[in-house]
């Protein structure tokens, strides 16, 4: 099972951010939460990883879906933990699912026909 850590994605996104703004003639001041430092350095699982559980709980094979959406985000829903946030649809029926990015564990599934 491949894993990546979180606070290398944070630390690139935080990065890129102050690029920016340096660029722009911006300051940077930051001051990361405890809560967010400590989600940051949690291990996940990947992308793909969460694309085949979602296959697994709809009930179909992965290349029978099509995903609009497989996003790594905090939701404050669950306790501020990692989740992949994940729309996908199968035929003409579109599901969104949620999964806990560090335990693989689907904690929402809504079927919208």
């Amino acid at each position: 099972m491949k894993k990546f850590t979180l606070r290398r994605l944070y630390c690139k996104q935080l990065a890129g951010i102050a690029l920016g703004l340096a660029l722009l003639g911006g300051g940077v001041y930051c001051e990361a939460q405890p809560a967010l430092v400590q989600l940051a350095q949690q291990d996940v699982i990947s992308q793909d990883e969460a694309r085949a559980i979602a296959a697994q709980a709809i009930g179909v094979s992965e290349n029978e879906l099509f995903f609009k959406k497989v996003k790594l985000d905090y939701d404050d829903d669950y306790g501020y933990r990692p989740i992949y946030e994940i729309e996908c649809l199968y035929g003409y029926t579109e599901y969104e699912l949620d999964i806990d990015a560090t335990t693989g564990d689907v904690l929402s599934c809504h079927i919208d026909d």
